[in-house]
């Protein structure tokens, strides 16, 4: 199954069809690992609602996926406001799903299998922003990390891996990843990690134990679209194939 995973959108829906989306044809579901949300609306909720349906949803419906899962980050004040609201919005059952802390499964039109999917929006404290919860806190929500997942995405990234910032407010060569999120993924061993929350952090893979983990914001620390959109095949049975040069996994 052929996927595209992105992150750190905080409003830019680049419009379809368009060379930024040149690949997505190929893709059964997109993934957007948090941070959708406009930065300038971030906690007004009404106007929130207001793009949410008037905006995103319109354009998520538009692309040529069949399915698009999304979680919360530590910029989307309505998500964690607005729980309920959000998943009568973005259904299971739609194209548009809502995940937040919970499993989902989902059978692939392109090889039948069942990929069985975690999303998290949880991050660790750095500030008073959404979805940021103490190292205990923290432990006790990825503890229902299942085993045997195949996708796992999350805002946060682990610690240690492709956590460094290059630019901006945080590149003093430290990292900034989660410690609670490395030892659950270290413990559960999700065969892949999509991540975003640094923008400009590593956007290669890197190994964490088993797992696959990739950064996929595409802004810089600018608030500017620097990256593609990752591009992958997954598959049950085999370890997928490195990336190319050109983002594609084949």
């Amino acid at each position: 199954m052929k996927i595209a995973v992105i992150s750190d959108l905080h409003g830019n829906l680049v419009c379809y069809p368009s060379d930024y989306w040149k690949h997505l044809w190929e893709c059964e579901a997109l993934f957007i690992c948090g941070d959708t949300f406009p930065l300038h609306i971030q906690f007004d909720i009404p106007k929130c609602r207001g793009w949410l349906m008037k905006e995103f949803i319109p354009w998520a419906t538009e692309l040529p996926v069949e399915k698009v899962y999304i979680i919360g980050g530590n910029h989307d004040a309505y998500f964690e406001r607005n729980e309920k609201e959000a998943r009568k919005l973005l259904p299971e059952q739609g194209k548009i799903t809502y995940v937040k802390n919970n499993l989902v499964e989902h059978v692939s039109i392109q090889d039948g299998d069942t990929y069985r999917i975690f999303g998290t929006p949880y991050c660790h404290i750095y500030g008073e922003w959404p979805f940021m919860r103490s190292e205990i806190k923290l432990r006790e929500l990825f503890n229902e990390l299942p085993e045997d997942v195949d996708i796992l995405f999350t805002h946060d990234a682990p610690f240690g891996v492709s956590d460094v910032c290059f630019q901006g407010w945080a590149a003093d060569g430290g990292h900034k990843g989660c410690k609670a999120l490395r030892d659950a993924i270290l413990e559960r061993k999700p065969r892949y990690c999509f991540h975003g929350h640094l923008h400009s952090s590593n956007h290669e893979e890197e190994l964490l134990g088993e797992t696959k983990v990739y950064n996929t914001s595409i802004l810089d620390e600018r608030y500017l679209i620097m990256y593609e959109p990752l591009i992958i095949r997954i598959c049950k049975t085999e370890n997928s194939p490195s990336i190319s040069e050109d983002g594609i996994s084949e």
